[in-house]
């Protein structure tokens, strides 16, 4: 039976603006997961990790030389477990050398291993650390990497098996290494690292070398200056399709790890992907780190993590490791770890934005369009910018090398360019996953980059970057030879926007910006990503019928982008900003009548015997819900004309407003089982709202109708007035004094979380 509350349709969607009105002193929608993620694999605890234990003492030999197939000799340090006859070997390959005090910081890591039963070799690549040979960009990585791990597979201390550890430059040498397919290596480590890295670190999106690689300067810059396509020197340096087919074909597991502010990351997650394409073992752990070691990993420190991926591979532990998923993510905005079966996420949902000449009314850019989710239907429409490498303008998107994208407001520099802005998301969405931009442009100049920054905008209007992409049009089509650009032709560009995981909040909007260069901000030190154009253009993007150009977008769970068909139910109660709910805390008038607000539009009721009361003038924080609440005739104030706002909700009120809410009549006799309602003032109202099974009495046979109303209970009554069924899946306590066991817990994220309308 479809039940009906004041003829409002029973399911109805909450204003956004009056949600936030309503929201009283402390209390926040600390909501901060993506709808319809609730029930997806988040880490909620803590795990102890099965590691071998340190047990022996280690030896140290200097100056071990280790010939090379062309005769080049390099130079290593080696570490023995003392009493060990033979021993899996754990290498770093080290494009700094293994000598001086960067080269001496990686060798209590390395010990660390050879006490736990492993040998380990720290080695110099040519030219460094007493190594001979020539030390150039990736110089003889591939070959030199294969021939250093047969090596050591054949040496009398070792067993035969071979991993390699290592981040950034030591990661690029696992992946050239991994590429030769050497037999004995079992495992590697690559972090925050590339396998195609002319893509992703030198020349990003086929644009111009930019100043963190021109800092790195010395004979490596110059070989990358030199070969400025993707030509056969970048190509032996860097892994094809085919490539991760024979990692994959040769068993060789890869851990893969970065961080979602580093600059080479994206690089690793490519990698990562082209693997699991070729069905390689591998695993991925991103993180909020730029470019340092993963930090605050959960279930395990991101060292205890890589010691239990070794053991398993190297020392054949069963240490449990493989009995998780495959995909560790931090998810942004949610701060929250969660396991994923792969990646990309297989239950993505891709979703189209278009650009729109409609005004957002949200920025004064050069153009302050619209993305929204309907094709556009104009037959002519288009937005123009220009670019100059002297003066841009330019977004600012290059990320700090320790420190990762800058947290400025982007506002100022989006205010320069054009920028496509959606309407406010009416739920937090997760955003996770591969972004790309496909748009139509028409260049005026002999060349033009495309640099596009995805923000969040608050609903003040701050802006905060959240990824970027680039893109040069003379390499759109292949990275391989610089194609011309011609005068006066729309063509269609693809670019790649590097990937995220993020949660848009509820009331944020996201703002596409694109501009035809990036320059780091004054105060960015060591900044990452490419360099300027030096060709001056005029460009033109359309964005009509005929050229629809859009923003694809990965979408986890079932949440609706701005302007998609659909509804979002919004929660009616949240809990504090210090991330509890408070569940025994007492339900004050003036909280009922908020939560009861945010179930009713507005806009379909209407009464004019709204009346004021004395002791809640206009700026108490609930006013406008009381207001609201007496207008409608679910609550009204005493004979002396008080509401008491702050005075506790009793059961047996509750009771008699469930009964109004309803309509609810009641049978006479009274039937109800509970001694202490007889002759109760409100006992029609329990009475009514016993028999419809809204409201239960106690295992002793009374009702309480004195007794308060807790925040729990509430929920639990007012979900049994909407007909709010709780999710069949919750993986993660939203809040922390909330645990899966309360009783209540089901009704009380029921209450609290968005949802949508089926």
């Amino acid at each position: 039976m479809k039940t009906t509350y004041f003829n409002f349709t029973r399911t109805v969607i909450i204003l956004v603006a009056l949600t936030l009105l309503l929201l009283p002193p402390q209390e926040t929608f600390a909501s901060s997961i993506g709808i319809d993620t609730e029930d997806r694999d988040w880490v909620t605890t803590e795990k102890s990790p099965s590691l071998v234990p340190n047990s022996y003492s280690v030896e140290k030999q200097e100056d071990i030389s280790i010939p090379m197939r062309d005769g080049t000799s390099l130079n290593a340090r080696l570490f023995l477990p003392d009493g060990v006859e033979t021993a899996p070997v754990l290498i770093i390959f080290n494009g700094y050398g293994h000598t001086g005090s960067t080269g001496n910081s990686y060798d209590p890591r390395l010990e660390d291993y050879v006490e736990r039963g492993y040998a380990a070799l720290h080695v110099s690549t040519r030219g460094v650390g007493g190594s001979e040979g020539t030390s150039t960009l990736y110089n003889h990585y591939a070959e030199d990497g294969h021939d250093l791990v047969e090596w050591a597979a054949d040496q009398p201390w070792s067993n035969g098996d071979v991993g390699m550890i290592g981040p950034s430059l030591q990661g690029i040498s696992q992946w050239l290494t991994a590429k030769e397919t050497p037999p004995s290596l079992k495992a590697i480590s690559p972090a925050l690292a590339c396998g195609n890295c002319y893509e992703y670190l030198w020349y990003p999106g086929g644009m111009n070398i930019g100043p963190g690689r021109t800092a790195f300067g010395g004979a490596g810059y110059s070989a990358a200056l030199e070969n400025r396509d993707l030509n056969e020197w970048w190509q032996e340096r860097s892994l094809s399709p085919e490539d991760y087919e024979q990692i994959a074909a040769g068993d060789i597991a890869v851990l893969v790890s970065g961080g979602w502010e580093d600059y080479i990351t994206p690089g690793n997650i490519d990698s990562f992907a082209r693997l699991r394409q070729a069905d390689g073992d591998s695993r991925m752990v991103i993180g909020p780190n730029a470019h340092s070691n993963v930090a605050d990993l959960q279930p395990y420190a991101f060292e205890d993590l890589e010691k239990m991926w070794f053991d398993h591979h190297l020392l054949q532990e069963e240490n449990g490791i493989e009995d998780d998923e495959d995909v560790l993510l931090y998810v942004q905005g949610a701060e929250e770890w969660r396991f994923e079966q792969d990646w990309p996420l297989p239950d993505t949902r891709k979703a189209s934005l278009y650009l729109s000449e409609q005004p957002s009314g949200s920025i004064n850019s050069l153009n302050d369009g619209t993305l929204q989710a309907a094709k556009p239907a104009e037959e002519a429409a288009n937005t123009s910018y220009q670019y100059a490498e002297a003066n841009g303008p330019f977004l600012h998107t290059l990320l700090e090398q320790y420190r990762g994208r800058s947290e400025a407001d982007q506002t100022r520099s989006e205010q320069e360019v054009v920028t496509w802005t959606t309407e406010s998301f009416a739920a937090p969405t997760e955003i996770t996953g591969e972004i790309s931009f496909a748009f139509f442009a028409e260049i005026a100049g002999e060349d033009a980059d495309f640099v596009a920054q995805l923000s969040s905008v608050a609903p003040d209007g701050t802006s905060t970057q959240l990824t970027a992409g680039y893109l040069n049009a003379r390499r759109s089509d292949t990275r391989e030879t610089a194609q011309p650009v011609t005068a006066s032709e729309i063509k269609q560009y693809e670019m790649e926007i590097l990937p995220t995981s993020y949660v848009i909040p509820q009331g944020h909007k996201l703002r596409l910006s694109l501009a035809g260069g990036t320059k780091a901000l004054a105060e960015q030190r060591s900044p990452q990503g490419p360099g300027l154009n030096e060709h001056a253009a005029n460009v033109t993007i359309h964005h009509d019928r005929e050229h629809p150009s859009k923003l694809d977008l990965p979408v986890i769970g079932e949440a609706l982008l701005p302007t998609e068909e659909g509804e979002i139910r919004t929660p009616y109660i949240s809990g504090y900003s210090n991330g509890t709910f408070q569940p025994s805390s007492s339900t004050t008038r003036a909280e009922l009548a908020t939560m009861l607000a945010r179930t009713i539009n507005e806009e379909d009721e209407k009464t004019s015997s709204y009346t004021s009361f004395n002791d809640v003038d206009s700026s108490h924080w609930a006013a406008s819900a009381i207001t609201f609440m007496q207008g409608v005739g679910l609550m009204s104030g005493d004979p002396n004309g008080n509401f008491r706002p702050n005075d506790e909700i009793s059961r047996v009120e509750m009771a008699s407003i469930a009964t109004r809410f309803l309509e609810l009549s009641s049978s006479t006799p009274y039937t109800h089982p509970f001694d202490d309602a007889t002759g109760h003032w409100g006992e029609r109202g329990i009475q009514a709202s016993y028999e419809a099974g809204i409201i239960n009495g106690y295992p002793n046979g009374t009702f309480r109708p004195n007794n308060d109303l807790n925040r729990a209970e509430a929920v639990s009554i007012i979900n049994e007035m909407l007909e709010i069924e709780p999710p069949s899946t919750i993986n993660i306590e939203r809040w922390e004094d909330v645990p899966f066991d309360y009783w209540g817990f089901e009704e009380i994220e029921a209450a609290s979380r968005y949802e949508r309308v089926q």
